[in-house]
């Protein structure tokens, strides 16, 4: 399908507009951790708790907003602890909630989830969880996240592509952060790449519970991933765990957010 230029020109709008807006950034500083990539799956949610582990250990007062995808909820803006609905206030928010212990805010306006975190605490820091291409919120700093083993697919935006914004947004942002594969060829001085290794396993009920990779041993186990990129789960599962075991594997892929009822959970083929 061809894209014509007056749509790409209307799509170009609201960056242009962004970036000669001369608003000040909000206080506190504020991180925005997005993708240019339209699936999912790029490693967005493990950097955020990985870069939030680091400020709390250098004592950096941090919190974070979110879009609150897939949440239901009528009303915004709302907090979201580990006891949160994930049907009200989505998935991804109170799983942060449960590994960060930070104060979470969601709504579809960043900047109304920003005002509700800074009425009720001082932060040095506020992350925000996806939202590169969400240009009513100021920010100081833009981090990409990037699948290095997809790259950048045809090079296209959508329709005809997957990218959100042209591949030149890339050279605008403070930094790159290819997940996996060799990007090396890829990488500048504001790019780096970061690699998911697995440690242990969680109870999800209890997270303060975990169990390591080779408690399994000798028992048949098998995996259910419902991630945005099940695929990279299926190669980890494989390598880091199926070795630790004596018994044959089966990995079951499912569509990402994908709620899995208990019964299904009883039979192993689904």
């Amino acid at each position: 399908m061809a894209v014509k230029p007056v749509d790409v020109w209307r799509g170009r709008l609201p960056f242009v507009a962004f970036c000669a807006q001369t608003a000040d950034s909000p206080q506190p500083g504020a991180s925005d951790c997005g993708r240019q990539y339209r699936g999912r799956g790029t490693g967005k949610t493990p950097f955020i708790q990985w870069l939030g582990r680091e400020l709390k250990a250098h004592g950096i007062r941090y919190g974070i907003v979110s879009r609150g995808y897939g949440g239901q909820s009528r009303h915004w803006p709302q907090w979201v602890t580990e006891h949160s609905d994930p049907a009200m206030v989505g998935d991804e928010p109170v799983l942060l909630a449960h590994s960060l212990q930070c104060p979470i805010a969601v709504s579809p306006s960043r900047p109304e989830a920003i005002a509700l975190l800074e009425s009720k605490h001082e932060l040095d820091v506020i992350i925000s969880d996806d939202g590169l291409q969400h240009f009513a919120m100021a920010r100081d700093i833009e981090i990409v996240l990037m699948d290095a083993q997809r790259l950048l697919g045809n090079g296209l935006c959508l329709p005809a592509g997957p990218l959100r914004e042209p591949k030149k947004r890339l050279g605008l942002v403070d930094y790159v952060v290819w997940n996996g594969g060799d990007a090396a060829e890829l990488q500048a001085d504001t790019s780096t790449v970061m690699e998911l290794v697995p440690h242990r396993f969680r109870l999800v009920a209890k997270p303060e519970m975990t169990l390591p990779l080779q408690a399994f041993k000798g028992d048949r186990v098998n995996a259910v991933a419902g991630i945005g990129s099940p695929e990279r789960f299926s190669v980890h599962w494989r390598t880091w765990v199926s070795r630790r075991t004596r018994r044959a594997l089966m990995t079951i892929m499912l569509s990402n957010r994908m709620i899995l009822p208990p019964s299904k959970v009883q039979n192993p083929c689904l």
